[in-house]
Formats: C-alpha cells, structure tokens, sequence
C-alpha cells in the first residue's frame, strides 16, 4: 500500500496532527441527506488484526433536532471523509463510497444551543455478517474460500479491497451453518502460509480487508521511524511539521515480563492430545518456544536484522535442567478426530482433506496458538502519536526508547527500542483542545535486538519438612 510521505502530509499543513473533515452525512431511510461537517466535533475510528470489522463511534452538534426530524432509528447510512492537508486519497479515510452504518444512538446530552450527540458506527461488512449464515461445500486452496465468502452475494458481498496472502495446499472442506466471519476464522485457523506457518488473521482497516499471516505483516517496511519524546530524524523530514510525524508523545510498556501469564497461554511451551475415537488411540505433540524461534520468523529476522529470544531460553530454571521450552505440560489442549490421524476430517473415508494438505495440522494448532498468544503476552507498547491517515493495523514501524541513564554513543534501549507490528489502533479526531487528530496504537514485537544473558544461577535451597498436627 502506497504511503504518503511527510511532504505530501505537511506540505499545506500548519501543525503536524491538522486535519480535515471533508464530508460527514448521514442518509436516512427516505434518502435524504443531511450534511454535518460544521457540527462535527470528535470521532474515534478503531482497527485491531484481532478485530473482523473496523468500528467507530463520533459526536456531533445538534442545533436543528436532527435525531429526530431525520429521524435516526438505526442502519441508516454515514459518509465520512477525513484526511490531513495534501494527502493523497490513500492517504485519507475514505468512507464516502462504502459507508458506515449507524449502530445505535448512545447518548444525547444537553449542549448550549443544541444537543451533544454521540453514535456507534460499524461497517456494512459487520451487519451483513449478522444477518446471512455460510452452508457450503468448497475445494481447493483455503485462501480461494475465503475470496469467495467475502465476496459471494449471497454471504459477506463485499466490494472492498482484500489483500489476501495464498495459502498452501489443496482441501476440501464443509462450511456447516456458520456465520461469513465465523467460517473464515476456522478457515485462518488450517490454513498455512508458503514457509508453512500457521499465523493467518482475517481483519479490518480503514483501507481494506487482509486475509494473511503474520509472518506477511513482519516483513514489511517500516512506515517510519517513531522516537519518543521528539521527531526522528527520517531522510525526508525536512520540515517541522513533517518532522512532528513521527513523535511520540506518550509511550507506556503494558506487558514485557509476566511469566505467569506467558507460562499459562503455552507462549514458551505446550502439549495437545488428538484423541481418535474411530482407532481408539491417541497421540501427543509439543511445542517449544526456542525450537520455534531458531526458525528466524520473528519481527526483527524478517525485517532483516537480528532478533533474540524475549526470555533467556536456555538459562536453567530447576535442579532438573529444565529450560523454559521444558514445560509442556503448563497448557494442554484436546482435540477429537474421526479417523486416520487427521483432526480435521468429517469421516473416516475419504478424509475430508485431499492428499495435498499438510498431514500434521495438530503441530500447527498449537503453534499457531503460541504466535497469536505472543501478540498479548510478549513485549507490549502503547504509544500516543501525531495522526497520520495513512497508518493502519499491521503496519511496521521502528520505534527508538531512550535509555535511563544513557551515555553518549549509547542513548536508545536496544531492548525495548526495535521493530514493532501495530496490533491495534485508534484514530482519534476532535476539534476540542488542541483540534489535532492522535493515533493511539499498541504495537507488539516478539524479539529484541540484544541477548539476554542465559546463566541463571541455581535457586538456593532451603531445608523443610512435613510436621504432622496430630502426632
């Protein structure tokens, strides 16, 4: 996707964050079209890789009792188009030709002359998906499924953009009744990219859908180079406007080092149990975080730098020499199949895959589970930006933390600085305060660009015993 540099964004620009609200019209149920850019007052837009459908929720002025007279009842229409001064059209928020839906009216307050009124918007995708099921047999790759789901009229029948990453192999499968979203997220759950990783999400931007793996997302270029606290030093930032791009103006780590919560989810280490009810038998397989991670699939690795391990895996953690790949048994999972080893077969013959999917998808689950658990538990930022329009979810950008303490030549924590993917964000937009638009985002990494040291001493051991009460 085409990005707008930092001259198109501030050339015509007075401050960096500056923007404008082009169109806002609400189309009611009548068609008539009522124009509000004048009464607009703050919007949130909201994107997550985690998320099916991009939401929103805006407030405006009411002087003319428009709530009612229109009235607003529910679904009607909303045209939005925000950009920043000299964006080019990819680089706005364009929702003038696939609308927003009104959701619901949330509040209606009191204000001077007229009323303060806030709404929920979501795309036409997210209702669509409510209202139609998916019960079809398909065959081929899981990414031509998931082509046709979005686009079938008589399911999703979107007309947006998807970017959608192949996937490997060749199956048959039966949508069984499903919701559009519902079916495409068990479809993300088998599929498998070309290096075989089973990381794929399904979700929403302002610029378009993404069917693809988060390996896809990782090697991407940067977007820029975020420094907190003051503009970086990009080669074309030459002026302030460009150059208050890319500050950040708040930053706070919000999660980086619970072991408990990591242990728990299988983030390190897990164990699933496929259980053959036609065969009688079962079989285990395990996953381990730093035979994983020697794979080079991490957010530093596929931007072409060096990534370490966000734990020092092969430090010893017990008078066992375990290491904390050791412990399969902190999360276990249990999955039934019919017949011939495979999970995901719907009888014992002919198996519901073709000879040409993969034969070891029980691996692939609780890979795929650990990866997705690493966008929560592994290292974890929220920061608070100047706005840019074109910024989206599983955009890459590099970020540079300041080190407590640092010494000339040494000023950036080579830990916490580095490359990070934009797991979610919002758009948020006000003509209050300071009238700028803010992105606040929360980006998420799973390595870092300096080792930890892997040489825990042995745990002092205490003495102890059993003192029985009763005795």
């Amino acid at each position: 996707m085409a990005r707008a540099s930092s001259k198109q964004l501030g050339s015509k620009a007075q401050f960096a964050g500056e923007f404008r609200v082009e169109k806002f019209t609400i189309i009611n149920h009548t068609g008539t079209e009522v124009s509000l850019e004048e009464s607009f007052v703050e919007m949130n837009i909201y994107e997550s890789v985690n998320q099916n459908c991009v939401s929103a929720d805006i407030i405006f002025l009411d002087t003319n009792d428009v709530v009612n007279l229109l009235p607003i009842v529910g679904n009607e229409f909303v045209q939005i188009l925000i950009s920043t001064p000299a964006t080019t059209k990819t680089g706005s928020i364009d929702y003038t030709k696939h609308t927003f839906v009104i959701k619901e009216v949330t509040a209606a307050e009191d204000a001077g002359q007229g009323k303060g009124i806030a709404m929920t918007l979501v795309t036409q995708e997210m209702l669509t998906n409510s209202r139609v099921r998916v019960s079809q047999a398909y065959s081929g790759a899981y990414s031509e499924m998931v082509e046709k789901i979005f686009t079938a009229p008589n399911y999703l029948n979107s007309k947006k953009i998807l970017n959608i990453e192949e996937t490997s192999g060749s199956h048959n499968l039966v949508v069984p009744n499903m919701k559009p979203f519902k079916a495409i997220g068990m479809i993300a759950q088998r599929s498998l990219s070309d290096r075989t990783t089973p990381t794929y999400v399904f979700y929403e931007t302002t610029k378009g859908y993404h069917f693809r793996s988060l390996e896809s997302l990782y090697e991407q270029s940067e977007i820029g180079t975020y420094t907190a606290g003051i503009g970086d030093d990009n080669a074309n930032n030459a002026d302030a406007v460009g150059t208050n791009l890319y500050q950040i103006e708040k930053h706070t780590f919000i999660s980086n080092s619970d072991m408990l919560v990591k242990t728990m989810t299988g983030m390190f280490s897990s164990k699933i149990i496929v259980h053959d009810i036609y065969n009688k038998s079962f079989k285990t397989q395990t996953f381990s975080y730093q035979d994983d991670f020697e794979k080079g699939f991490d957010t530093d690795a596929l931007g072409g730098k060096q990534g370490n391990p966000i734990f020092p895996t092969k430090s010893i953690l017990d008078d066992k020499e375990n290491t904390v790949s050791d412990f399969s048994d902190a999360q276990v999972q249990v999955q039934s199949t019919s017949g011939s080893g495979n999970i995901f077969a719907t009888g014992i013959y002919p198996n519901a895959r073709t000879p040409y999917g993969k034969s070891n998808p029980e691996q692939d689950l609780i890979t795929r589970r650990a990866k997705l658990g690493a966008l929560q538990n592994g290292f974890t930022l929220n920061v608070t930006i100047t706005g840019n329009t074109a910024i989206q979810a599983g955009d890459m950008m590099n970020v540079k933390i300041f080190k407590t303490g640092s010494k000339v030549g040494d000023m950036f924590d080579k830990r916490l600085s580095g490359r990070y993917m934009i797991s979610k964000l919002r758009h948020y937009f006000s003509r209050r305060g300071d009238k700028k638009h803010r992105v606040i985002a929360e980006l998420s990494k799973n390595s870092v660009g300096e080792a930890y040291p892997n040489n825990l001493p042995p745990s002092p051991k205490g003495t102890g015993g059993v003192k029985r009460l009763n005795a």
